[in-house]
């Protein structure tokens, strides 16, 4: 039975919960403060999501055994075998919901995974940071001063994009600036225990988050999560890695209590397909908002209550499949 690390479960059910109140609310963020708050506010999901996949790898690799070409195969597997079966039940749903914008063009950037569906960037960003993670191992293993360079340039360079931005699609440059997470993570396995590496990663990613927020707000710069999320710059990434501090942290400090632990383990064990199928779900309902004239509570729980059903669903389906065979 695979080793499981309750404050990561924390962490990742409790951040796919906000990527679900991410999409939801962004319908609503023009009509109510409170949706605007939880979508701007919980942006940081993804950070949270790439530090616990970091996390787990620099775990299990401390020795490097476990990077091999087997590991990729089995990673890239993991990766694009759900993401193709979410295309085969989504692609129906978008040529209903939107069927001038399903062209061919759509299709093939959905296939190779560099653009048509929306949320595919994720895929591709885990897809690249599979052969990030072991670089970085490799690089402190082998080279220590080849680790802390890079680690400056990352840092450097998610500085740099507050000021310029990079003629690249953020797509193929997300990798290098989610390293600065990647490498946070790495540090974190060595050093979590340590009372000196809590307060920094907490206090001093504080600090450099209002740092920047009060110097952005003089500059008269967008103050917005999200738009500073594409590709993340240090603004965006030092408030992901406050949050994934203190919610760490926070979260050993808790209490079990054995109903929320089923609520976030269940959205942090099924966390990948719960990602493809309540977008599948979300899309398909919105043509109905102003139908039914929903508030974002209740298209919240609209897009929530169907997604765990669905998921239960697939669970019990895949559970007699096994009795069966």
């Amino acid at each position: 039975m695979k080793k499981r690390y309750q404050e990561i479960d924390l962490l990742k059910g409790f951040s796919m919960i906000a990527i679900i109140l991410i999409h939801t609310t962004y319908y609503f963020i023009g009509s109510s403060k409170i949706a605007a708050f939880i979508w701007n506010w919980a942006q940081f999901s993804v950070p949270v999501f790439i530090f616990c996949s970091a996390y787990l790898f620099f775990q299990k690799a401390k020795d490097l055994k476990l990077v091999s070409l087997n590991y990729f195969k089995k990673r890239l597997i993991r990766l694009l075998k759900p993401y193709y079966i979410f295309l085969l039940f989504f692609l129906p749903v978008f040529y209903l919901v939107e069927p001038l914008r399903l062209s061919p063009k759509y299709l093939w950037q959905s296939l190779i995974v560099a653009g048509g569906v929306d949320i595919n960037w994720l895929v591709l960003l885990f897809i690249q940071l599979t052969i990030v993670f072991p670089l970085i191992a490799i690089f402190y293993n082998k080279n220590k001063m080849l680790f802390w360079l890079y680690s400056l340039v990352a840092f450097l360079g998610s500085i740099a994009i507050i000021f310029y931005k990079i003629p690249l699609n953020y797509k193929w440059s997300m990798w290098f600036f989610y390293s600065l997470t990647a490498i946070f993570a790495f540090l974190f396995v060595l050093y979590e225990n340590k009372k000196w590496f809590r307060n920094i990663s907490i206090f001093g990613s504080l600090f450099v988050f209002v740092l920047l927020y009060i110097f952005l707000l003089g500059e008269g710069r967008d103050l917005l999560l999200r738009n500073n999320k594409y590709p993340p710059n240090l603004f965006f990434s030092s408030f992901g890695i406050f949050m994934i501090s203190l919610l760490y942290f926070g979260f050993q400090k808790m209490s079990k209590n054995k109903y929320i632990d089923w609520i976030v383990s269940f959205f942090s064990i099924y966390s990948y397909p719960i990602y493809f199928i309540h977008y599948i779900i979300l899309i398909g309902l919105t043509p109905f908002l102003d139908k039914f004239n929903w508030s974002f509570y209740s298209f919240s729980l609209a897009v929530l209550i169907p997604t765990i059903l669905v998921q239960i669903g697939i669970n019990k389906t895949a559970s007699l499949l096994k009795q069966s065979s």
